[in-house]
């Protein structure tokens, strides 16, 4: 077969030119459109009583296979620009996840360090809660003490008032005599 895998059959050309009108002329210069012509042509080769029939038959066969050949090659490329665009929303959200992830992690850094602080100062206040209880103690034990030391203090003034009344009587009695 020659000329591409043609004949120079008026019929086979005849099918070629139909094969022809219903593909625009971008679309026959696309490597995947050669593509699928060559093995089209290598498979009717191989098995000639796969498709019986004319060549307007064959070439409209052809024609038609090509097209659903196209509608999932387009197919194909759409899901694969929407994985793309799929992989990258996954790419930034994994970006957005590892900024978050870091961003928790130095506000639990934080959190802790607040937490220490927190214990450090509760430890404090309960360091000078037992100093304020001791200190109120010895407080209570200076009072007492000073209390203790203020009867006995009146107690011994009223003992140096009375023999100061006994002396400044005895004083006057001896005036008098």
């Amino acid at each position: 077969v020659a000329g591409g895998g043609y004949s120079t059959n008026n019929a086979q050309d005849f099918a070629r030119a139909d094969l022809l009108d219903s593909l625009d002329a971008e679309t026959m210069n696309t490597d995947l459109f050669r593509m699928f012509e060559e093995a089209f042509n290598i498979t009717l080769r191989n098995n000639p009583n796969m498709l019986p029939g004319s060549p307007m038959v064959i070439e409209s066969i052809k024609s038609s296979m090509f097209k659903a050949q196209q509608g999932k090659v387009a197919q194909e490329a759409m899901l694969r620009k929407q994985l793309d665009q799929l992989q990258g929303e996954m790419s930034n959200m994994d970006d957005q996840l590892s900024q978050q992830r870091e961003e928790l992690a130095g506000k639990k850094k934080e959190m802790d360090d607040i937490e220490a602080t927190k214990k450090d100062l509760k430890q404090k206040k309960d360091e000078a809660t037992t100093d304020l209880d001791e200190m109120t103690k010895h407080l209570k034990f200076l009072s007492k003490s000073r209390n203790e030391v203020e009867k006995a203090l009146q107690a011994e003034v009223k003992a140096v008032e009375k023999e100061r009344d006994a002396l400044m009587k005895a004083t006057r009695d001896r005036k008098k005599i």
